[in-house]
């Protein structure tokens, strides 16, 4: 055998061993791409197979991530406003205190008292309890002094030149009933604004007593129409307005400044319409 000879058949398998080098690593990474894809396929077959029996699981519901207004929202703190009225001052001088009520347009802007043994010592007595004809304007123990009742009555005297409720008969002029609509009762911890309904001329029957306290709901339903609407021939009323078991009301009650009318009430009827707290 020659040498030429020998070197030709060496040299095939050279090549071939060169190409098993250079082959193997490709063949490697290959087969990992492959797996990777298989292995991508599969997790997201399970993924939707997942997905689909949660939806079928939950009839109606919907796979979505919680969104922002789902999660429950801390409440707000309400808004408070200052109110003008110092009851630590006033309630010092006198504990009855429990209210100031002012009525735009008019002289009334005073506290409200309440003695809660003698129904009516602020007849006769002002507001640090000394003796004083005109008295004070006063609401009996029959009423809260919060004014949640559906109806609370505040009394006061008339008769006396442009103090305690004398004033409160400027609501029998058509014209100032239709514009002064408002009057404000402050009490601790609220501003009160009522809406005035009706003024209108009444009968002297004490209002809560001949109407159980209107702890009967269709007494109270049957009194808040006639209010709404009463039968009075002296009367200004606002139209429109009806009120429901739920409505609060407070009536502003006084005596007749005619001296042939003693025995009957003026009457001013306010609905309560707005309740601002305040500190």
């Amino acid at each position: 055998m020659s040498f030429e000879e020998t070197n030709n058949d060496i040299e095939p398998s050279q090549d071939y061993s060169a190409q098993k080098k250079i082959n193997k690593p490709l063949f490697f990474i290959l087969g990992f791409l492959v797996l990777l894809i298989l292995g991508a396929a599969i997790g997201y077959w399970v993924y939707h197979q997942n997905v689909s029996e949660l939806q079928a699981t939950s009839p109606g519901s919907t796979f979505a991530p919680m969104l922002l207004t789902d999660i429950p929202q801390p409440e707000q703190e309400p808004v408070k406003v200052e109110n003008p009225v110092d009851f630590d001052a006033l309630k010092a001088i006198n504990p009855d205190v429990h209210a100031w009520l002012t009525v735009p347009g008019t002289y009334i802007d005073y506290p409200v008292c309440q003695d809660l043994e003698d129904e009516a010592f602020y007849l006769d007595h002002d507001m640090e309890r000394n003796f004083y004809s005109p008295g004070t304007l006063y609401t009996e123990r029959m009423n809260s002094r919060t004014f949640n009742d559906p109806v609370t009555l505040i009394y006061g005297h008339a008769g006396y030149p442009d103090i305690m409720f004398t004033t409160l008969h400027y609501f029998n002029d058509k014209e100032f009933f239709d514009s002064h609509e408002f009057f404000v009762i402050y009490i601790p911890g609220h501003i009160l604004t009522y809406r005035v309904i009706s003024a209108y001329v009444y009968d002297n029957r004490h209002i809560l007593n001949t109407n159980g306290l209107f702890l009967d709901k269709k007494i109270l339903e049957e009194y808040y129409t006639y209010v709404a609407n009463p039968d009075s021939m002296s009367r200004n009323v606002r139209e429109g307005v009806t009120l429901t078991k739920d409505d609060r009301i407070v009536q502003l009650s006084t005596c007749m400044e005619n001296l042939l009318l003693t025995s009957n009430r003026y009457i001013v009827t306010g609905l309560l319409v707005d309740d601002q707290l305040t500190y």
